[in-house]
């Protein structure tokens, strides 16, 4: 009998000894597991924000989209309707991630090259890193104006005012009613003392957007320059009254921010569709 139990016992050792070693075996393939999403995205690869603090009908909006790259993840459809919800409710990290996945599975698509680019202003990045998408738009469209008042803002921020000048000239031959560009032209030609073409553009965007206040500040600056003091003086008594209201007309970063579904912008939009009537 002692013999029989001692063989069992021996027994269930050795099967103890297997399965910890069978385990010991199957760590690493969990440890890869558990760092990839469960359709096997790799999970640094796919943003998966914090929702706990946001309002429900955001949170399930996230991880609907979320779920959709999960299981498509070769759709740059899902991987870019994903960025744009991200976007909308200013998550710009994550958005860029994604825009920048979109942007690779699909290079001919100028929504998501335009859309990466956008996310990438006012970074602490090299010019070139910002400038790529933008460029890569340009080449699949180059008929949206609002792309080249954006690649103007960033070559005249950095330094670069020819190529600035060059990209907001390319602005207004696509639109010339774009009184942002007219403005920004106009303070980058008074800066390169080209007055009397600065105050053409400062004049057109006036007559474009009338009571904005840098629009009437630079004015005044160029009309005393000019010597013209009368105008210069009415042009600084109006900046006391004005608003700086002026922004950039774009279509699709439009369409973004109608994507913010947070109670907040939601009652934003009613009551601007109230005021106008609609």
């Amino acid at each position: 009998q002692p013999s029989r139990f001692r063989s069992i016992e021996y027994r269930a050792m050795a099967v103890r000894r297997a399965l910890s070693v069978t385990l010991l075996a199957t760590i690493p393939a969990m440890e890869a597991c558990d760092s990839r999403d469960d359709r096997g995205v790799a999970a640094d690869a796919l943003p998966n924000v914090d929702r706990t603090t946001m309002q429900p009908q955001v949170a399930a909006a996230l991880e609907a989209a979320r779920l959709a790259v999960v299981n498509n993840q070769s759709s740059a459809e899902a991987w870019g309707n994903y960025a744009c919800l991200l976007d909308a409710h200013e998550l710009a990290d994550p958005a860029t991630v994604c825009y920048r996945r979109a942007h690779d599975l699909d290079p001919t698509s100028f929504r998501w090259a335009y859309l990466l680019g956008t996310t990438l202003e006012g970074r602490d990045l090299e010019i070139d890193q910002i400038l790529a998408p933008f460029q890569a738009a340009a080449r699949i469209d180059s008929g949206f104006a609002p792309l080249y008042h954006r690649m103007g803002e960033v070559l005249s921020t950095r330094g670069d005012p020819n190529e600035a000048r060059a990209a907001y000239e390319q602005a207004l031959r696509i639109d010339d009613s774009l009184a942002v560009t007219h403005r920004s032209l106009g303070q980058l030609l008074l800066s390169a003392n080209e007055t009397e073409l600065a105050v053409a553009h400062l004049e057109r965007a006036d007559a474009l957007m009338p009571s904005e206040r840098t629009i009437n500040a630079s004015l005044a600056c160029a009309y005393r320059r000019m010597g013209r003091e009368s105008q210069a003086i009415d042009r600084t008594n109006r900046t006391r009254s004005c608003a700086e209201h002026i922004s950039l007309p774009d279509a699709l970063k439009f369409e973004i921010a109608q994507k913010n579904i947070s109670l907040e912008k939601c009652r934003e939009r009613a009551l601007a569709a109230f005021n106008r009537g609609d």
